[in-house]
């Protein structure tokens, strides 16, 4: 049985969102990480922490804006 327009966008948005919750964890596990390695005084190790951290909440707002435009659509087709 094939899916309609709507269920399918529904199913990706319900995907999406999942995905951005598990940004979120990431983004939460560096940031308690980083202040571990404060105390650990591991400059390589903090430095790419740090930049795991900043592509996680770059990947967060475009997860956050695919949302966006997915619920917008969802919504134009209701």
């Amino acid at each position: 049985m094939d899916k309609s327009k709507g269920d399918l966008m529904a199913d990706i948005l319900h995907k999406m969102r999942d995905l951005r919750n598990h940004q979120e964890v990431l983004i939460d596990k560096t940031v308690a990480i980083q202040i571990d390695l404060i105390e650990a005084s591991d400059y390589l190790l903090k430095k790419s922490i740090i930049k795991i951290h900043t592509n996680a909440s770059e990947n967060y707002d475009l997860i956050d804006r695919t949302i966006n435009r997915l619920e917008m659509k969802l919504n134009s087709i209701s």
